[in-house]
């Protein structure tokens, strides 16, 4: 029997190697060894694989200029349902072996791994899993702080697998350029870069009076890459984030951005309907052609976790930051969670009816309609019905899509590469 108090905790971060691009080429395995740009709908490259990056494709790199002066470069659609299922795939096989995890992004995850063995070596058998079964690599990265993780990831790519410890976490600071961690936006890289701060190590060597008076995310941050665990370790299986974003050609239609917000509400709803947890807060932002974000955020009451209600609260946050004189180029909704198991209060479900919203006796919801979607989506997969709010979204990504097929030199209309065995 294993002694659980010698056992050695980590922080793992796992992230998918030139993920849209690897989950296209899964589908097309004759073009793995051709430069391949994905972003063809957008007008920009919004993801590439090495052999695109060696002939100096970047990203956002508008598609009209690769065109022109990279002829041999294959441009794919992206196609953003197929990432979300390769991204449940990756998760789920991670599962299995961590202690628990939290899902970052669309191609990353944080977990929470404990052994008294080679944790590398354990944690290549979980890369090899992973290429077995979707075709894809990840690159992983250890360590005992989340940034340190993240950092750790990027020392080798694809398919790399670090260990950041005492021994060698000074000598990996020293190479990563303050810029290029985590959390570092490019003011505060100027910011720091203009007090002598250029790299890592630089960083983590201020003394404690010049760290006294900068602000709290980079005393956080400064902590973390020495290696101490702030507040935010090890991750809370208790909690749980969701987070749905999609960018597009830019617009500022209110009906088309608020149909995007309300498309993400029934993807992450959809969501925490198969898991443990209840809705605690809900965060909507829009992002305009300029870089900026607009965020606002509500708390969810626990016997308040209706669909219509949530949607209602969210049409309010998004008329205090929309504007039509504004354009945008990406919407996205954040649902922050917590385990019903450690919820002050009996978990309610998202289909109690709730008090009329208005003295016409009105409901916001009804079990039956709400179940009822809730079932069919079960049987038939969440893209086959939507909200009445969410159809004008809808309908622009089919007509896109439609347009796109008509001309693509390659057929989107194929079935998903296998996935491997659902538990």
């Amino acid at each position: 029997m294993t002694n659980q108090s010698n056992l050695k905790k980590y922080i793992v971060h796992v992230d998918g190697d030139n993920f849209f691009a690897s989950c296209e080429l899964a589908r097309f395995p004759h073009l793995k060894n051709k430069a391949v740009v994905v972003g063809r709908e957008r007008g920009i490259a919004v993801a590439y694989n090495s052999h695109a990056k060696a002939l100096g494709v970047t990203r956002a790199m508008p598609i009209h200029q690769i065109q022109r002066e990279l002829p041999q470069v294959v441009i794919l659609t992206s196609h953003f349902e197929l990432y979300k299922t390769f991204s449940k795939r990756i998760t789920s096989i991670v599962s299995k072996y961590m202690d628990t995890v939290s899902v970052y992004s669309i191609d990353e995850v944080f977990c929470q791994y404990s052994t008294n063995g080679d944790v590398v070596f354990e944690m290549k058998k979980i890369q090899k899993e992973v290429f077995e079964t979707l075709g894809i690599t990840v690159s992983i990265g250890i360590s005992s702080t989340r940034v340190l993780a993240k950092l750790a990831t990027s020392v080798q790519k694809p398919n790399g697998c670090t260990l950041i410890t005492e021994s060698n976490r000074e000598k990996v600071l020293s190479e990563t350029p303050i810029k290029y961690v985590w959390g570092v936006g490019r003011a505060t890289a100027l910011y720091l870069e203009r007090r002598g701060i250029v790299t890592a190590l630089d960083f983590v060597s201020m003394d404690e009076e010049s760290l006294r008076r900068e602000h709290m995310p980079l005393r956080e941050l400064y902590f973390g890459l020495r290696g101490v665990a702030d507040k935010t370790e090890p991750v809370n299986k208790q909690q749980a984030t969701f987070q749905s974003t999609e960018s597009f050609p830019k617009t500022s239609e209110r009906a088309f951005l608020f149909s995007e917000i309300s498309r993400h509400v029934e993807i992450l709803e959809a969501r925490t309907l198969s898991t443990d947890f209840i809705i605690k807060s809900v965060i909507i932002y829009l992002k305009d052609v300029n870089l900026r974000y607009y965020v606002r955020e509500i708390k969810i009451q626990e016997f308040k976790q209706s669909t219509n209600y949530i949607l209602n609260q969210v049409e309010i946050l998004f008329e205090q930051i929309y504007s039509s004189n504004n354009v945008y180029k990406s919407t996205g909704v954040t649902f922050n969670t917590t385990s019903a198991t450690t919820s002050s209060s009996k978990q309610s479900s998202l289909f109690e009816d709730l008090e009329p919203k208005n003295k016409t006796g009105d409901y916001m919801c009804t079990t039956s309609i709400e179940a009822t979607k809730a079932s069919i989506q079960a049987k038939y997969g969440h893209s086959s019905l939507y909200n009445g709010s969410s159809a004008v979204s809808i309908s622009r990504k089919n007509t896109k899509r439609r347009e796109l097929n008509q001309s693509d030199a390659y057929i989107y209309g194929l079935p998903l590469p296998y996935l491997g065995t659902t538990n």
